[in-house]
């Protein structure tokens, strides 16, 4: 037999305990266990392309274009940094140029300049 002292009462998934008129209540979770993934994980833009267009002008130092190998090589008045970015040393107006390069093979193929005229 059960006393009243102690009487257990299911209801839905709460769980009530009467103890000598007190009533308690069990803990509950408030979320589901969501588990572990392993994606998540996004990196952050590289922002590569050509940063100032034909017949712009540009600064000692700008930026001509962020690429990744060159696909366009350093003319007149510009450099290529270690990243293959291509930047101005001169002040001056950019021009992009294409000119017939041997490659290895022995084929021609058309290569991408970019090029920087000072100003006068």
């Amino acid at each position: 037999m059960v006393s009243d002292s102690d009487v257990k009462l299911e209801v839905g998934s709460l769980i009530h305990h009467w103890n000598g008129g007190e009533k308690k209540k069990c803990a509950m979770s408030h979320k589901k266990a969501g588990g572990s993934t392993r994606l998540g994980r996004d990196s952050n833009p590289q922002y590569l392309g050509t940063k100032v267009a034909d017949g712009q002008s540009i600064k000692n130092g700008g930026v001509i274009v962020r690429q990744r190998g060159t696909k366009i090589h350093p003319g007149k008045n510009v450099k290529k940094g270690k990243d293959d970015t291509l930047f101005s040393i001169v002040n001056g107006i950019v021009k992009f140029t294409q000119k017939k390069m041997k490659k290895f093979d022995g084929s021609l193929k058309k290569t991408r300049f970019a090029n920087v005229i000072p100003h006068k």
